[in-house]
């Protein structure tokens, strides 16, 4: 995800955060009795986190449309190098040797000629450099999950790959499939990749692009009881998350709320970059998704769309130069 410039409207953030996404949520999540997001920094914090997950509140479902390659705007293994079962799976050179990597890239590649496969001469490629993907664990790389990745093909009459046909729409589709079973299946209460498409259809969804069947759940009973008293069962049908205009926000406050313990103190005690953690990974030492894009788009909110007092920005160093 790139760092998106937001347009913030002039506008009360308890009122409204555009009519695309209800004009009466945020009024309801913000008065909750007993979790209050009743300062300028609390309330800059939460939609920090709803701004950088949804790319300016411009997607509600993770990664939607996007077609998945090794180069270019949307990068597989780049996007996938924190994820646990991700690193297991993909980072390692049997990944790319075995020719597993093509039921998980949805643009047409290379791939090794097999031995006795009479290819045209015109049609033989070799690769002129590779690109090494490695996983990452808080900020620093883990050296025992890498893929190194062939890169910058050019016609060989002595190459030993091939180009590949690109998948068909319906090829496209299993793939995307295989991308999120195999990324998130086993983890975040997701039954095994191997007999369910939980990790596909528990992929995430919302303003905090809420992830996993366990989350799905907890979140449900969640939306089921006061302020929220939402009917409809969205375990049943998870595509409510992303296409309900309520469900966006009200899916975002009651994940950080649990996130958070229903501690509403350590929302002041926790740093932009703990938050962005905690609602990232779950847990304040985790390693979030693009962390600067996180702080600049909290320093925005407070400074441009919240107008917080300038007192508020003497206790928090992270703004101080933004």
């Amino acid at each position: 995800m790139t760092e998106v410039d937001v347009e913030y409207k002039e506008m009360s953030f308890e009122e409204n955060a555009g009519n695309n996404l209800g004009s009466d949520a945020f009024n309801v999540v913000l008065k909750d009795p007993n979790f209050s997001y009743n300062t300028c920094d609390r309330q800059g914090k939460i939609f920090a986190q709803i701004i950088s997950e949804t790319n300016g509140l411009g997607a509600t479902i993770e990664a939607e449309g996007v077609e998945w390659s090794f180069f270019g705007r949307v990068q597989l293994l780049d996007y996938f190098k924190r994820t646990a079962k991700a690193k297991v799976r993909w980072f390692n050179q049997e990944f790319w040797e075995e020719g597993t990597y093509k039921d998980f890239v949805q643009i047409a590649y290379y791939e090794q000629i097999e031995e006795g496969e009479e290819i045209d001469e015109e049609k033989r490629f070799s690769p002129t450099d590779t690109t090494d993907y490695y996983g990452v664990y808080n900020e620093n790389i883990q050296s025992q999950y890498l893929v190194s990745i062939p890169k910058g093909f050019k016609k060989d009459t002595l190459g030993q790959f091939k180009a590949y046909t690109k998948p068909s729409a319906l090829g496209k589709i299993q793939i995307e499939k295989n991308i999120y079973n195999y990324a998130y299946g086993g983890i975040l209460g997701n039954v095994s990749h191997l007999t369910t498409d939980d990790g596909f259809n528990y992929r995430g969804r919302g303003g905090i692009q809420v992830t996993g069947k366990g989350n799905y759940q907890t979140l449900n009973t969640n939306l089921k009881k006061a302020p929220y008293n939402y009917t409809q069962d969205i375990v049943e049908n998870p595509d409510l998350v992303a296409t309900d205009a309520k469900l966006v926000i009200y899916s975002a406050f009651i994940h950080f709320k649990k996130q958070l313990k229903n501690n509403i103190q350590s929302l002041d005690e926790y740093s932009i970059h703990q938050i962005s953690a905690l609602v990232n990974t779950g847990k304040i030492t985790g390693s979030p998704n693009h962390p600067t894009t996180r702080l600049n788009n909290y320093c925005k909110i407070k400074k441009n769309y919240l107008k917080c007092e300038n007192e508020e920005f003497t206790k928090d160093d992270e703004c101080k130069n933004k």
